[in-house]
């Protein structure tokens, strides 16, 4: 049996980076689709104003109507433009139907990055009542692994794009449009033509630097955090006793265990609840403990557990 026992920590501290990754790249889509700026610079990129007949101002309106019908609960999309000076429908039926299936992936896109941030949140909470400080090292380490998983899979889904970006935008079409509805001719569908292949391959470009700016940017503040702990675990956590804690558990029998590690070595420690005490939770051996080694063996003590 223990050898298929989840551990709570040790699950979390995979889970808690997944849900990172996924709430830094939702959080670059869900930005990019919403960027008003970021359409225009590429409608004048791509040449879009030459190519429909539409003025830049009218392209940043159909941007506006576009992002607004994503945003709402109005249905069927309806956009209109002047085309070289006549008003009209943009988009034909097909072409609506293909943007009401891109509204529901977008839709699928914001509620898992909504339920990342509350799954963090969560995390962050439970931590905190079952480790109290030792939560703040828990933290960064999930935002070490939630940035470098986060960078993994962009940098992985760069090279792809880079060595076969046609291919790569291929197969996204057919899983997340599986009914096929999502080819048009770029000679007379305005969806293609103010929404060319080379907006799209753009807009993959500036999702994966937002996503890696936000690893990068979770990354330092982990770093800053972990020599944080540690300046003031060598300076605050000194015991008046000549006591030096070495190490948090999540209960006692883990606390235990690195005790008798301690004592085979010839290291002197005490385990101490780090929740009230006895005397205030009674026997909780299910609450977070602490490792206390003497001061002059305290190196010694962190030398023998290992890295935390």
């Amino acid at each position: 049996m223990r050898g298929i026992a989840v551990n709570p920590r040790r699950a979390a501290g995979w889970i808690a980076p997944a849900a990172l990754a996924l709430l830094l790249i939702t959080t670059a889509v869900r930005f990019t689709a919403n960027s008003l700026p970021v359409y225009e610079a590429l409608f004048e990129r791509h040449g879009v104003s030459a190519r429909t007949g539409i003025t830049p101002e009218g392209l940043a309106d159909v941007g506006r109507q576009t992002q607004a019908y994503f945003n709402s609960r109005e249905e069927p999309l309806r956009v209109t433009a002047e085309v070289r000076g006549e008003r009209r429908d943009l988009f034909n039926a097909d072409e609506v139907s293909h943007m009401a299936d891109v509204k529901t992936l977008f839709r699928r896109v914001y509620r898992t990055q909504e339920a990342a941030a509350l799954l963090l949140a969560a995390m962050t909470l439970i931590g905190a009542w079952r480790l109290r400080g030792g939560v703040y090292g828990e933290v960064a380490r999930w935002m070490r692994r939630g940035a470098a998983a986060t960078a993994a899979v962009i940098l992985a889904l760069g090279l792809w794009s880079v060595v076969a970006f046609n291919s790569l935008f291929t197969l996204f079409h057919y899983i997340g449009f599986p009914q096929g509805n999502w080819q048009f001719d770029p000679r007379t569908d305005y969806l293609v033509l103010v929404f060319p292949f080379g907006f799209w391959r753009d807009v993959t470009l500036f999702i994966g630097v937002l996503s890696l700016l936000g690893a990068a940017g979770l990354w330092a503040v982990a770093l800053a955090a972990a020599a944080l702990i540690r300046r003031e675990g060598a300076e605050g956590r000194r015991d008046p006793g000549g006591l030096v804690r070495v190490r948090g558990y999540g209960n006692e029998a883990e606390a235990r265990m690195a005790e008798g590690i301690l004592r085979d070595a010839g290291v002197q420690s005490v385990v101490r609840p780090e929740r009230g005490g006895y005397g205030l939770w009674g026997q909780d051996a299910f609450g977070p403990h602490g490792l206390w080694a003497l001061r002059e063996q305290a190196d010694e003590a962190s030398r023998l557990l290992g890295e935390e």
